[in-house]
């Protein structure tokens, strides 16, 4: 009896003490935007200074995730609402901030070692920080607020968890997932990999058009880059199999997860840029710059329902291009970053 009332009162201390630490790091947050909006530039390296106006909507939806922010882990605090509605909350918090934070550590990655010049996100340096080569403070303060992000991910996913209660009954799977076997999300994983690898990337890279919204500028190019693109896909699909099978168990684990993890952050942050970049890019928020193509049609590359040529004709079979599409020469103006938040044209990155 004196020990399951001394691991309650252990466990109830945690859950505060966890959830003190997301409402400090709100909190915290909250402070630096206000010494943004008082003309305050740190954090934001050369940047000009100003706090950036995004309009009443986004306003709204800012400061009502501040006030979850600070609210939620308050209720948990001081035992107050259901314990599993506040569980999920931090969930969610923790999983928005953990995609934010990790989406941009992997464009840092890529965009300042000179891997992927554009990042993950399309956009040129100059796009996203204000120039076209920025300064090692430039640098250090985008890589900060991007861990910040991830930080606040993690102690929002810690808060969650013992905020949920180790005693919690946990819910039973539905029978699918029961009657599936264990690994089956890695065998999932490697399946779509080799079947994107082998039905999409070699087969456009052996001259395929169906799928693709456009017509490239060096098409034997764009095909070299999508059977190289193939084959890399094939090697994560084998090395997805290394969380379940034998060969890869006797491997060092962070040999396996640290990839695992980095993979599926850039899988997803690629894919939610996307979805969010050109349809701003139809209604004329932003503007990208889509290299490599001779016409594209980004409406259908959004929808996926355009093949780049019909029969006999090198013209795009899309029905009517939009008027947005992209020539030769694609054109560039100021925007903002999407794997953070993004900004009107002519307005600085907002953090």
């Amino acid at each position: 009896m004196e020990a399951g009332r001394r691991v309650r009162t252990i466990d109830a201390m945690t859950t505060t003490t966890t959830a003190k630490h997301a409402f400090a790091w709100t909190a915290v947050f909250i402070a630096w935007h206000g010494y943004w909006a008082l003309g305050g530039d740190f954090g934001f390296g050369d940047q000009e200074a100003g706090f950036p106006d995004a309009g009443l909507i986004f306003t709204v939806a800012v400061s009502a995730m501040f006030a979850a922010g600070l609210a939620v882990p308050l209720a948990v605090m001081r035992g107050v609402g259901p314990r599993r509605l506040l569980a999920g909350l931090l969930w969610a918090g923790a999983a928005a901030l953990t995609l934010r934070g990790l989406s941009g550590l992997v464009d840092d990655v890529l965009r300042f070692s000179g891997l992927v010049e554009t990042g993950i996100t399309g956009l040129s340096d100059k796009q996203v920080l204000g120039s076209a080569d920025p300064s090692a403070y430039t640098i250090w303060s985008t890589v900060g607020i991007d861990a910040f992000f991830l930080a606040g991910g993690l102690l929002f996913g810690r808060a969650a968890r013992h905020a949920a209660g180790r005693s919690a009954r946990r819910p039973k799977p539905a029978r699918l997932l029961r009657s599936l076997p264990p690994g089956w999300p890695a065998y999932a994983a490697s399946a779509l990999a080799v079947g994107y690898a082998v039905g999409v990337r070699g087969y456009q890279g052996l001259g395929g058009t169906i799928g693709l919204s456009g017509t490239f500028e060096d098409p034997s190019g764009f095909e070299q880059a999508s059977l190289r693109a193939g084959a890399f896909l094939l090697l994560v699909g084998v090395g997805a199999l290394a969380l379940v099978r034998p060969w890869g168990l006797r491997l060092p684990h962070w040999l396996v997860i640290v990839p695992a993890l980095a993979g599926s952050a850039f899988a997803a942050a690629h894919a939610l840029t996307a979805y969010v970049t050109k349809p701003l890019h139809l209604l004329g928020v932003i503007e990208l710059d889509f290299r490599g193509w001779e016409a594209l049609d980004v409406g259908g590359m959004i929808a996926g329902t355009c093949s780049s040529t019909s029969p006999g004709s090198s013209r795009s079979a899309c029905s009517s291009p939009p008027a947005r599409s992209t020539t030769t020469a694609a054109r560039a103006a100021p925007t903002a970053r999407a794997a953070g938040s993004w900004r009107p044209p002519g307005r600085r990155r907002s953090r």
